[in-house]
Order: C-alpha cells, then sequence, then structure tokens
C-alpha cells in the first residue's frame, strides 16, 4: 500500500530509545512531540500486522530525501519493501521502455492517459451528445449535453402503474425540445387464441438410408427449409396449413406455420398423427420457435425401437421364439448389411401431442418438425418384396378418414408476460 508522505526540513525526530520495544509503532502529535503506542491502543480490535519496528524505518523518517536523489518532492509515496524497511517510491509504474497507463482496448498497443483516448460524440439521431471532462485530480466526467439533454434532471412519473406495472420510457417533443415522459402498459384482457389445421400431404423425398428432419411449412412460401446435416434434402412436406388467429398473432415472415406478435405467455399446444411403412427405426416429432436469434427446439418427442444389435453378445432376446434361440440360424444367408442392423418398430402409424408455457418477449415464429430415421434395415425386410414408395412418411388430417386424427397447433394467451430483468435465481 503507497499513502503519501511530506517532509518538514526544519524539523527533525529525535528517537528515544528508552521506551522502544516490539510491537509499537511512532505517533507523531499535532505540537511535534511523539510518543510510542501500540497499534491496538490506536485501533479498537486491532489486526495481527507485523509493524514497522526496525531502526531503518527511524533513519528513513528522520531523512528521506537520502532514500531518493531523482524524485522530486511532489511525486513522493511511501512503500514497505522485503525488508520492512520504508523507502520512496513513483506511483506511476513506468519506464522508458513500456507506458503503462491506460490501454483503452485489447489492439490497444499505445498506452496513454485515458484522457488522451477518449472523445466526445452524439447519438446517430442528435437527440443527445456526451461529453467528456477532466476533473481533478485527472478524474474524467462523461456528461450528456448539448443539444436538447433530455436527460439531464429528467421528470419523474406522477402516477402508478397498476398491478406493479413497469413504466414505459419515452422521448416526447414539444415544439422541437424533446424531453422524457413515462407511459404506462396498455390493458389489454382481450382473450387471444390461434388455431391451424394441417392440409395431409406426405414428404417431398425418400428418407430410404438416412434421416431428414421433414419441416411443414406454409405452402405460399418462397422459400423452403432445408435440413443443412442431410445432403440432396428438400426437408419439408408440402402442403399448407389453415390458421385462423386473433390479433395478437400474424402469418409467418419466413416459411413457419404462424407469428406471435404480442408479449404475453402462452400456452402452445400440437397434435399430429403420422403415417409410414414398416421402415422406420426411430421417429422424432416436436415444435422450434424462433424470435430472430436462433431456432430453438421446444423439447422433443421420440419413439424408438430396440437398440440391441443381433452380433452383440449376450443376446438378451429370443429373436426365434417359440423355439430356442439359434445365432447361426437366425443370421444364416443374411445379406452384409444386415449384420449390423436394427430391426424397425411394430408400427405403421403413430401419435404425437404435447404442450408447452412460454414467456413470449417479442415477435416469436412457431414452426413444426418431423424426423423418421431409416437408416437401417430390418434383418426380415424381404427384399424382393421391398420397393422406395416404403420411405416416405406422411402427415394426416382429420377429414381424410373417420379413423385418422388432426393435425393441429393451438395457442392462447395465459397471463401477462414476464420481463427477464424480474427473473431471479433462488
Amino acid at each position: 500500500m503507497l499513502f503519501p508522505f511530506y517532509n518538514n526540513d526544519s524539523k527533525a525526530y529525535t528517537i528515544d530509545d528508552a521506551n522502544f520495544d516490539c510491537w509499537r509503532i511512532i505517533v507523531a502529535e499535532c505540537d511535534w512531540n511523539h510518543k510510542y503506542a501500540t497499534l491496538c491502543e490506536l485501533i479498537q480490535d486491532c489486526p495481527s500486522v507485523k509493524q514497522l519496528t526496525n531502526p531503518c524505518v527511524v533513519s528513513f523518517l528522520n531523512n528521506p530525501k537520502a532514500y531518493s536523489n531523482w524524485l522530486p518532492q511532489e511525486k513522493w509515496f511511501v512503500k514497505v519493501n522485503n525488508n520492512w524497511c520504508l523507502e520512496l517510491a513513483d506511483p506511476c509504474i513506468c519506464n522508458n521502455d513500456w507506458d503503462k497507463y491506460v490501454i483503452a482496448t485489447e489492439d490497444d498497443n499505445n498506452p496513454w492517459p485515458l484522457d488522451t483516448k477518449v472523445k466526445w460524440s452524439c447519438s446517430y439521431d442528435w437527440l443527445y451528445c456526451i461529453d467528456i471532462e477532466e476533473a481533478w485530480p485527472q478524474t474524467l466526467v462523461w456528461r450528456p449535453s448539448w443539444p436538447n439533454w433530455p436527460f439531464i434532471n429528467p421528470s419523474l412519473p406522477t402516477d402508478e402503474c397498476k398491478d406493479g406495472q413497469w413504466y414505459i420510457v419515452k422521448l416526447k417533443s414539444n415544439w422541437a425540445k424533446w424531453y422524457v415522459d413515462f407511459d404506462c402498459p396498455e390493458e389489454d384482457n382481450k382473450p387471444q387464441y390461434c388455431k391451424c389445421v394441417w392440409q395431409v400431404w406426405r414428404a417431398s423425398t425418400s428418407c430410404k438410408d438416412r434421416t431428414v428432419r421433414y419441416f411443414l411449412p406454409r405452402a405460399n412460401s418462397a422459400f423452403k427449409p432445408i435440413d443443412t446435416m442431410v445432403d440432396d434434402a428438400q426437408s419439408y412436406i408440402a402442403w399448407d396449413w389453415v390458421c385462423k388467429w386473433t390479433d395478437a398473432f400474424a402469418a409467418p415472415k419466413t416459411y413457419w406455420v404462424i407469428t406471435i406478435e404480442k408479449a404475453w405467455i402462452y400456452e402452445i399446444a400440437f397434435s399430429t398423427y403420422i403415417t409410414f411403412s414398416q421402415t422406420l427405426h426411430s421417429i422424432r416429432c416436436w415444435l422450434y420457435y424462433d424470435n430472430w436469434s436462433w431456432p430453438t427446439e421446444l423439447n422433443d418427442i421420440k419413439y424408438q425401437t430396440w437398440e440391441y444389435r443381433v452380433d452383440w453378445n449376450p443376446e438378451v432376446f429370443n429373436r426365434c421364439w417359440p423355439e430356442e434361440w439359434n445365432k447361426e440360424k437366425f443370421i444364416e444367408n443374411w445379406v452384409w448389411r444386415y449384420k449390423w442392423a436394427w430391426r424397425t418398430m411394430e408400427n405403421t402409424w403413430l401419435p404425437f401431442a404435447r404442450t408447452y408455457v412460454l414467456n413470449i418477449t417479442e415477435s416469436t415464429e412457431i414452426f413444426m418438425a418431423v424426423k423418421p430415421d431409416m437408416r437401417w434395415v430390418d434383418p426380415r425386410l424381404i427384399l424382393e418384396n421391398d420397393y422406395d414408395e416404403r420411405y416416405y412418411i406422411q402427415v394426416e388430417w382429420q377429414w381424410s378418414s373417420a379413423y385418422w386424427a388432426v393435425t393441429t397447433i393451438d395457442i392462447a394467451r395465459i397471463w401477462n408476460s414476464v420481463h427477464q430483468s424480474r427473473m431471479q435465481p433462488i
């Protein structure tokens, strides 16, 4: 620790060693007398700190100039060195090779005092400027100022918003003069609801020997989504949604299903019915939401078959039942690719359904994806009876058959949105 030190040339210390002892410190009185005292006498609850009691301390206090022939007195600071003696030190950490006053940025290779590195600036709309002043001692002041200074001593709100709502701070003008004003959020207790129903169609491309993430976009979109993880994948099911909504919703701006425009907490539910041939190893279905930052998956639903491969040991399933298990007989005359195969699902249709709660604070789009996985071949497959049309999936609707379920996305407002700044960790 450094502390300023001043010396009066007309006064010298005369030290009486009669009461000199360990753990005592020299205390100078205002009348230039001195006494010896312990720190515990000076400071309540004295910490265990080693005091400067060496003779070199006395020598320094009597003649500090002897310890510095190069430093002007206005820069004298006292430092404790490794020998527990005092010496004069310059608080400026600098030398001829490298000046470490201020490095403003990571790429700043020219450190200098901060007041040489900053400048005044104005906002792009010229509503306010920031002036830089240097105040004593070497302190910089950032002050909003000309031309309109609406943020200097602005007026405070006079009324409280209902239910503890936060104020909306706005800039308003009066005869070209800007000032700060406060508004309360508009109360809107109207129910908000959206329902989208899918019109049946099947995947645009075959999923044979691969897994593809198929999106269900609006048919009139000029853009079609692509699963970037798959080569040559028209990864969408090209048909359309029939959507009806209240004023909290809007048509999507890209190729998704629906846009939530107003900030509230919403309950979002989807259900679907997917048909396919018995070619799937697994299938997933879920919703995404995209608030113009990055699409975020709303959890995930997955149906997946057994993960036990026929070449693993020990075998845990008897695939020859009701006969006894015979591995050699089971894999006899297999095509080479069967040896590493998983079995497909024992299904040709699957329902999916899920409900989420979203705190929407900005415009957000919702879309849906289905991902079948047909990368493995079932060892029971009869090759001569296989054909490519079996490797498409189809998302159903309710009007094509009395036995098929509807594919829908339902969104309902349930409460006011919560700003992230109000969320506190427990």
